[in-house]
């Protein structure tokens, strides 16, 4: 006979009812334990796990555990059969061996997990908890964190045992180092000093936070959200405030290094430690920290999940200037929805980054956004072709017209002009000579030498004549250091500068559909017939930070006068000419790339949007420079406010993704 398969009773997605289930059974079941491709897997022995599922009034539901764990891989063997209110349903292994240790340890609180109390084969109730997801598990009793099953030489669960002696070593510390401490305090404090340099110990302990379930999307805010956090491997569990007061303790001992400049610093193993995702997220969890979308997207752009919609959706729940508004009702930011093209929900990102922005963004934002989305080519040509399927459907126009509702103002946070510009290279001695043959005092000016030249006559060299005389000679000062050879080791081994394209048919910062479609070498034939080198272009202003000089390569088609556009956190740089009328007086001329060198001091680079391979030497594309002010360091600026119009395909384009 056919087994009879579990379907999930309708819920009501008016926000009055929610599901919960329980585990049926007791402890005494026996385990097994095989080993396949070096792994230990651990099995029951008996029955197949049994659950109940029963939907509840929110206001009367019981008090829950919320789950939070990484669904793992979908293939079919690795799926297993449970009996959900007795009809099968087949759930991952990850899950089954979550819902195995739980038994085992006799669980029987009402728990919440994701793939079993929605309904994941409906989308409009997907969509609907998605909304609800930061409320689910801030209104849980507890989160039980999953990491999954040992490794064989069970390095995780020694991490968490690891956690539990640093957590009593600090607070052993914190005891010994109050006021009115006596002998103890010394040994208190020995303790934890030796326990730093426990190297094996603190790798076990970054093991256990560089684990998958740490890279995924949606264990941002659920692990934000809870109120209190158990942390399970296999048989192995922690509680996290534990691993709190150890994170307190280390950033405390950091602190007092630096304020007793201590040339010792911190053994490597613990920075490595203080730079996990673990600790990130702990350190938000310790300080409440509120975030924007914007914010959540600079420090998460990088996690992982096998639908990609879910970078955006998985952190809406925790970004405070999205959802609902308390006082309006109104909903902000992006909402979330299935059945929309990734394309138009990076479209909707850059419409609410716009918004944020009163009618420009933040380039940053964006760029990390495509990154999250992982935007390509054929997404767009997909969704061109999906907008063309309807009556007399012509997509590129439809595209157009999507475009046009969606432009926003591109505003550069450093623009300068572009003093001269050295064309047609063909080689790399063909570019060191062209390099030389610059007038560089231009730009460092000239500094003076005297000479005492020796006496001509045996009588002057007596002293009876006039004494030595002084010869004064004016030589151009050095460039600093890196100036040329950076621009020659970046022409020698950058492959991104085959791809700093002219755009001539752009119109403001808005670059056709038909260009961005076409592959990387028919755009470089297209807008670079002759396949010309990229230009050197040099520029130079104090009162901008650029002081003497700053090189850089650019597109075939920049000149003398255009102007270098640059954008915070980005190394991306976008050459711009002078044009009447538009909306700032702009025009893209096309893509360039900066260079620097040990001379210029440059705000640091978001990690996630150094694009490139940079000019050799593990050195980064150069940004933007800083100026020395009255109020210390500040960053270069567009004090004439330039701007451009355009449209998220054509920053797509022009910020290197295409």
């Amino acid at each position: 006979m056919e087994t009879e398969i579990f379907r999930h009773e309708r819920l009501s997605l008016s926000g009055r009812f929610m599901r919960l289930l329980q585990i049926q059974g007791g402890t005494g079941i026996g385990t097994g334990t095989t080993k396949k491709d070096n792994r230990v897997t651990t099995t029951a022995t008996s029955s197949v796990i049994s659950l109940r599922i029963t939907q509840y009034a929110i206001h009367r539901r019981p008090p829950y555990v919320a789950i939070s764990y990484t669904w793992g891989s979908a293939a079919a063997g690795d799926t297993r059969e449970i009996r959900v209110n007795g009809r099968a349903f087949r759930v991952r292994v990850n899950l089954w061996n979550l819902l195995f240790h739980l038994r085992q340890r006799g669980e029987a609180r009402f728990l919440w997990i994701d793939a079993l109390c929605i309904d994941q084969q409906n989308l409009e109730e997907r969509n609907w908890h998605v909304q609800r997801m930061a409320r689910i598990y801030d209104s849980a009793q507890k989160t039980v964190v999953w990491l999954g099953m040992p490794s064989e030489d069970r390095r995780q669960a020694r991490g968490l045992e690891f956690v539990v002696e640093l957590a009593a070593a600090a607070a052993r510390a914190r005891q010994g180092g109050g006021a009115g401490a006596g002998a103890g305090a010394g040994a208190a404090g020995g303790a934890w000093e030796v326990m730093e340099r426990m190297e094996a110990r603190w790798k076990n302990l970054l093991e256990l936070c560089r684990g998958v379930y740490w890279t995924r999307t949606w264990i941002i805010q659920e692990f934000l959200r809870a109120r209190e956090v158990e942390v399970v491997v296999g048989t192995a569990s922690l509680e996290w405030t534990l691993f709190e007061d150890v994170v307190r303790l280390v950033r405390e001992k950091e602190m007092e290094r630096g304020r007793k400049g201590e040339s010792e610093d911190m053994p490597a193993w613990m920075g490595e430690f203080m730079h996990t995702l673990p600790v990130r997220l702990t350190g938000r969890r310790i300080s409440h920290e509120q975030s924007t979308l914007e914010e959540l997207l600079a420090g998460f752009y990088d996690s992982k999940c096998a639908e990609r919609r879910d970078k955006i959706y998985g952190i809406l729940g925790i970004a405070d200037d999205c959802g609902e508004d308390e006082t309006t009702g109104q909903v902000r930011g992006p909402r979330p929805d299935y059945a929309k093209n990734i394309v138009e929900v990076y479209f909707e990102v850059c419409k609410y980054l716009c918004q944020k922005g009163n009618g420009s963004l933040s380039v940053q934002a964006v760029y990390l956004a495509q990154r999250a989305l992982e935007i390509s080519q054929a997404d767009i040509a997909g969704y061109m072709d999906s907008l063309g399927q309807g009556e007399g459907g012509d997509g590129t126009a439809r595209l157009e017209d999507v475009l046009k509702d969606s432009t926003c103002l591109l505003v550069p946070d450093y623009v300068n002009v572009i003093d001269e510009v050295l064309p047609g290279w063909t080689s790399i001695r063909d570019l060191r000579q062209k390099l030389e043959l610059v007038d560089w005092s231009r730009y460092v000016g000239h500094e003076v030498k005297r000479k005492t030249s020796r006496s001509s006559t045996p009588s002057q060299r007596n002293g009876g004549g006039m004494s030595g005389g002084r010869q004064t000679e004016y030589v151009v000062s050095p460039l600093p250091p890196g100036v040329i050879e950076n621009v020659v080791q970046a022409a020698a081994r950058s492959e991104d500068l085959r791809h700093l394209h002219n755009y001539p048919s752009a119109k403001e910062g808005r670059v056709p559909v038909e260009y961005i479609l076409l592959h990387k070498e028919d755009k470089r034939m297209a807008s670079n017939p002759g396949l010309a080198r990229p230009s050197i272009v040099i520029e130079s202003n104090p009162a901008l930070g650029v002081d003497p000089v700053r090189l850089g390569f650019a597109c075939s088609d920049v000149r003398a006068g255009d102007l270098i556009c640059q954008f915070t956190g980005v190394d991306v740089t976008l050459i711009a000419r002078r044009v009447a009328g538009g909306h700032g007086g702009l025009k893209i001329v096309g893509r360039a790339r900066m260079i620097g060198h040990s001379g210029l001091k440059e705000r640091a680079l978001h990690p996630g949007c150094r694009s490139g391979q940079g000019p050799g030497g593990g050195k980064p594309w150069s940004g933007l420079t800083l100026v020395e002010g009255e109020d210390g360091q500040r960053p270069s600026g567009n004090e004439e406010n330039w701007m451009m119009e355009t449209d998220p395909i054509s920053l797509w384009e022009v910020l290197g993704m295409g």
